[in-house]
């Protein structure tokens, strides 16, 4: 599987050394607790602080003189805040990006109808962003951020804001472009109620990358999660306890699996 995206030997702040090797096609989750470097690895990785030839995405080292063209590879989503949008309209807010990457009106327009189609969101394209709700504004800014065809999709605790069914709606969204357009995505969190929906763990702490794993290792060694401030979700920690008494034997991701098994 190719390296879409690496970091080299990273030393700046608190970060010595640091290496993190991400491939394509693949749904991460780097995780940890509160100061633990999420936040500047996060900006680094998204060129808002600007290293010199340490991070790589798909080839191209990210320095002062690459960045216009570094960014063009990533998409990148931050919480909703009130800088985020520039136009008042969903419409325009879509539409400029891709104009000032030089698309007609006529493709902008087709590649805003396949994202909005991709995440079940037509019906805001003609509303005023003031009359969007907070989790409708969050959508949006990831749907701006997917409109160019980036390789990389950098989040920064993006998906907690949403209800479990809404998360789980978005995640599918987001799959189905991993799946049809080999995405990586690359999502910054502090807690682990989402890890179900990932390929690979990264465990942060102290500035330090100290276990890329899977959530299956929650099963086995769940005090590695409490031991660097994670708290693990409460199936997990249920199914656990549970095999403690003999009650299940089988690993569950979710309770309605769990409980069918044990009252049939």
């Amino acid at each position: 599987m190719d390296t879409i995206l690496e970091i080299n030997n990273l030393n700046y702040q608190d970060f010595h050394n640091l290496n993190l090797s991400i491939k394509k096609g693949q749904f991460y989750f780097i995780v940890g607790a509160n100061k633990s470097g999420k936040t500047t690895l996060f900006r680094i990785i998204s060129s808002l602080i600007v290293t010199n030839n340490v991070v790589c995405c798909d080839n191209l080292y990210l320095n002062c003189d690459t960045r216009k063209t570094y960014i063009k590879k990533i998409g990148v989503v931050e919480r909703v805040n009130k800088y985020s949008f520039n136009y008042k309209n969903v419409q325009e807010e879509m539409l400029y990006p891709l104009i000032n990457l030089g698309y007609s009106t006529n493709n902008a327009y087709k590649r805003i109808k396949e994202i909005l189609n991709i995440f079940n969101l037509s019906s805001i394209l003609d509303k005023r962003i003031d009359n969007l709700n907070f989790k409708e504004k969050q959508l949006l800014l990831i749907m701006i951020s997917l409109l160019h065809h980036p390789k990389v999709l950098l989040m920064d605790n993006v998906l907690d804001i949403f209800s479990v069914s809404e998360r789980n709606s978005v995640i599918v969204s987001l799959k189905k472009m991993i799946k049809d357009n080999n995405l990586t995505i690359v999502n910054f969190a502090s807690n682990l109620n989402n890890i179900i929906d990932s390929d690979q763990i990264i465990i942060l702490t102290n500035f330090k990358i100290i276990k890329e794993t899977t959530y299956n290792e929650i099963y086995n060694n769940d005090k590695l999660f409490y031991d660097n401030g994670l708290e693990i979700p409460f199936i997990f920690d249920l199914v656990n306890k549970l095999k403690m008494y003999n009650i299940v034997k089988n690993n569950y991701i979710n309770m309605k699996d769990m409980v069918d098994d044990i009252w049939p």
